[in-house]
């Protein structure tokens, strides 16, 4: 019995620590160092209707969103900064998901801190990636495999949001 009593505070222990990792909501810590982005505004866009859902300015470089609302199925959205260059837009996906999600917008864009926002930024390495290797090569052969890049992060992530968001956003390359 004495034993029991002893091991009454590991336990209770265990059981607030498990009580506190129960994140609830999100939190984008984002930021956007181009000095041409200080005072503008991030749109979160719906990925479907691009239409704005929230914004934020940039201060300093920085940008946030949040929503204390337990998620219960991650959703993609859209972080979007229009540049005054020629009318340009950064467009950054990020996965709306329980925890700390880091966003950075600028001449690459990057998602982090989050398990599918990390499969996110492994799809888009590897569209950048393949991008890069495309020189000289025949429009053909770059559909093809391109085309193969595409269904292997889909099969990677077809238990999750980012494999649908894959069948759609590049719909016409499948």
């Amino acid at each position: 019995m004495y034993r029991c009593i002893r091991l009454l505070p590991f336990f209770i222990g265990v059981l607030v620590l498990g009580a506190c990792s129960q994140i609830r909501g999100y939190r984008i810590d984002g930021s956007a160092p181009l000095p041409e982005f200080e005072g503008k505004m991030v749109y979160m866009k719906d990925v479907s209707t691009d239409a704005p859902v929230d914004s934020a300015r940039i201060i300093n470089g920085k940008f946030a969103f949040a929503d204390t609302t337990k998620i219960e199925n991650p959703v993609i959205k859209i972080l979007s900064i229009h540049a005054s260059k020629m009318g340009l837009e950064y467009r950054l996906p990020v996965v709306i998901e329980n925890g700390t999600i880091k966003a950075s917008i600028s001449e690459v864009v990057c998602t982090k801190g989050t398990l599918l926002n990390e499969r996110m930024q492994d799809f888009l390495l590897a569209v950048d990636e393949y991008s890069a290797t495309c020189t000289d090569k025949p429009v053909e052969q770059i559909k093809v495999g391109f085309t193969e890049l595409l269904k292997k992060y889909i099969e990677i992530n077809n238990d999750n949001v980012i494999g649908s968001y894959i069948r759609t956003a590049y719909r016409s390359s499948l």
